[in-house]
């Protein structure tokens, strides 16, 4: 039987990863929208899309947050600290900074938002496991897709000045996309535990 507090946890996560799928949607039929190579739609005709993208996100991410900071209170089973997480992703973000300047990559929001997700999915993923959601196989498995989706999300990020055209439109969707499957997968994930 679960405890009430690992319940509301549960419920703080499925709630968030609920949100989180939304704000992906919106964000992806913007895009979808405004940067078709054919056929963009400029200003509120696809712009109007970015508001619910924006409420849902930051929604998604307090309600992720706010389980996982419950969690690292009522639990020893974590594996990675939260300081370690926020150290890591400030150190991640200065790396890949430094790449940008040194690719003469410019430097957008979107940067910001790829480490940021990847910080958010690794303290999900370890309040997943300390509240018996998934196993340590668990735990590996989403690990390495969370890496693999930063690592997709980063190689997209360097190189879509460098495409145009189609190339440049599917580019910039991939990492929506992932985010999107990876945070089903964890929607699933709580749902099951």
């Amino acid at each position: 039987m679960k405890s009430v507090w690992s319940a509301v946890v549960s419920e703080q996560l499925t709630a968030g990863n609920v949100l989180l799928l939304l704000c992906y949607s919106f964000y992806l039929l913007w895009w979808l929208l405004a940067f078709h190579p054919t056929r963009p739609l400029h200003g509120w005709q696809s712009g109007w899309l970015l508001l619910p993208a924006f409420l849902t996100g930051i929604a998604g991410v307090v309600q992720v947050a706010k389980a996982c900071r419950q969690t690292h209170g009522q639990t020893t089973g974590w594996l990675l600290p939260l300081p370690w997480l926020l150290g890591g992703g400030i150190g991640v973000y200065l790396l890949a900074l430094v790449v940008s300047v040194l690719l003469r990559r410019p430097v957008t929001t979107e940067l910001i938002l790829i480490v940021g997700w990847c910080g958010l999915m690794l303290a999900e993923i370890t309040c997943l496991m300390a509240l018996g959601h998934i196993s340590r196989i668990g735990f590996m498995g989403f690990t390495v897709a969370a890496a693999l989706c930063f690592t997709a999300d980063l190689v997209c990020y360097f190189g879509y000045y460098r495409l145009q055209g189609v190339a440049s439109y599917v580019d910039g969707m991939l990492p929506l996309i992932l985010a999107w499957l990876f945070s089903a997968g964890l929607l699933a994930a709580s749902l099951a535990g």
